[in-house]
């Protein structure tokens, strides 16, 4: 409430003192009075991120007569917290209509905004992610070789079911990234139901990696690669072979990187392939593309062993 048309003074009821981080709900809260110790430790933003003179804040428009609804302004406290909040104002007239000062009632709505923030991030990141994942899409289908339709069919189908994995594990973490973890399991639950990582067949190893959205979906890609050509070809085909995959994270700095290794043995012996399929380019490809590291194959007699580092950079979340 403000008790005179200038402002001079202006008191409000204890959520007021909470709101504006006040010791006493009796201090005067007016940013009017100059040099006001009670208020100089925030300052009050209008809807579009722009100061608030004190005369333009809604008690003091109020105070000459204005009747305000609806008036969204940001309190940003001088240790970084902000506040989001609502009000009305309204002015106080005496007797003979003259004015006398004005009142307002304001409700704190940063949960609100904060709620709106993320649902507008989210919308954005499923679009982008959408067109991202359409775009891949297509490229696994304009590269993809088969010498039928059945195989054509069967190859296309696995990588946009990897995709799709995904896709949706994404969507249960809120569009906030994934373990790489759990990522590789779930890579892996669709093809070894019964004799994966649980029976010893795959084993993991590696420190908690967060990845974000876009990392997720292009090291999903690579594994799902890794597998199916495990799966065909290498030791996965086998019984006995056996599959381990481990990765470890540099300590922080610019150059930071992580390192992952997928080591086959126990398979049937193989060689270079004399002319490397789409798997494998693709693996290259959104190696060196999408996550802007270097990866190298090894053929041996004993199993393929494939590694890639990547630099940590914008492609993962602190955990």
């Amino acid at each position: 409430m403000a008790r005179d048309p200038a402002c001079a003074e202006i008191t409000g009821n204890q959520f007021a003192a909470e709101l504006l981080h006040l010791p006493d709900p009796d201090e005067n809260v007016s940013k009017s009075s100059e040099q006001n110790p009670a208020v100089s430790h925030f300052i009050v933003l209008d809807s579009a991120g722009q100061e608030l003179a004190p005369d333009d804040l809604p008690v003091q428009r109020a105070a000459r007569g204005e009747v305000i609804r609806n008036f969204e302004e940001r309190v940003v406290f001088a240790d970084g917290q902000v506040r989001d909040i609502l009000g009305n104002a309204t002015p106080l007239r005496g007797p003979g209509g003259q004015l006398r000062g004005a009142v307002a009632a304001f409700i704190d709505i940063t949960e609100r905004k904060a709620a709106q923030s993320r649902e507008q991030l989210l919308s954005r990141e499923v679009d982008h992610r959408a067109k991202n994942i359409m775009a891949v899409i297509q490229a696994i289908v304009q590269l993809t070789e088969a010498e039928d339709i059945a195989a054509f069919r069967k190859a296309i189908s696995g990588r946009i079911n990897s995709l799709a994995r995904t896709h949706t594990l994404l969507a249960q973490n809120r569009w906030d990234g994934a373990e790489l973890r759990e990522l590789i399991e779930e890579e892996l639950a669709p093809y070894l139901p019964r004799q994966g990582v649980q029976a010893g067949r795959v084993t993991l190893t590696g420190p908690q990696v967060r990845l974000r959205p876009s990392t997720a979906q292009s090291i999903a890609l690579i594994v799902h690669e890794l597998i199916t050509n495990a799966l065909k070809y290498g030791a996965l085909s086998d019984p006995h072979g056996i599959v381990t995959i481990d990765w470890q994270v540099d300590t922080p700095g610019p150059d930071q990187r992580v390192t992952l290794c997928w080591r086959e043995r126990g398979g049937p012996s193989i060689l270079p392939p004399a002319t490397p399929g789409f798997g494998l380019s693709l693996i290259e490809a959104t190696a060196r593309d999408q996550l802007y590291g270097t990866i190298s194959q090894t053929w041996d007699t004993a199993g393929l062993t494939v590694e890639f580092t990547v630099p940590v950079g914008d492609l993962f979340r602190q955990t």
